[in-house]
């Protein structure tokens, strides 16, 4: 994820 931007948001919005 620190590697991928656009996958560390998608992570967040998945929790959220």
């Amino acid at each position: 994820a620190s590697s991928l931007p656009h996958d560390d948001r998608r992570h967040s919005l998945h929790v959220d």
